[in-house]
């Protein structure tokens, strides 16, 4: 991490001020001004330190590390929304799960129906 990634993605969370609408503006607008390939991989790289690796700002750099042909760049973006997507997933047949028990039904995965229970 070099110190001007560091600085600029603090300026982001200062600027913005906790809003994430705020911070993803400013990270696509510095993103779009990097022209080289490893100066936005690097970005990204930090971004994942400062932000985590799913969050929006962290993504913007990636994918801006990824229109420059980084190399590695789109297959570790591959890899993040696979991981994106799963864990929507996980969540989808959680709240499902757990819709249908406060209903006070039984909710069995090794069968495609759902048998009511008597309470």
């Amino acid at each position: 991490m070099d110190a001007k990634s560091i600085q600029r993605l603090r300026d982001i969370g200062k600027k913005a001020g906790g809003d994430p609408e705020k911070m993803n503006t400013l990270a696509r607008t510095q993103a779009n001004l990097i022209t080289d390939k490893d100066k936005a991989f690097n970005r990204f790289e930090c971004s994942v330190f400062f932000y985590g690796p799913f969050s929006q700002v962290t993504l913007r750099f990636l994918d801006r590390a990824v229109e420059l042909n980084c190399y590695g760049a789109s297959t570790i973006k591959k890899n993040i929304m696979t991981l994106i997507n799963y864990e929507s997933a996980v969540k989808d047949v959680t709240k499902l799960i757990n819709d249908v028990a406060k209903r006070g039904e039984s909710f069995d995965p090794n069968y495609e129906r759902i048998q009511f229970v008597d309470v």
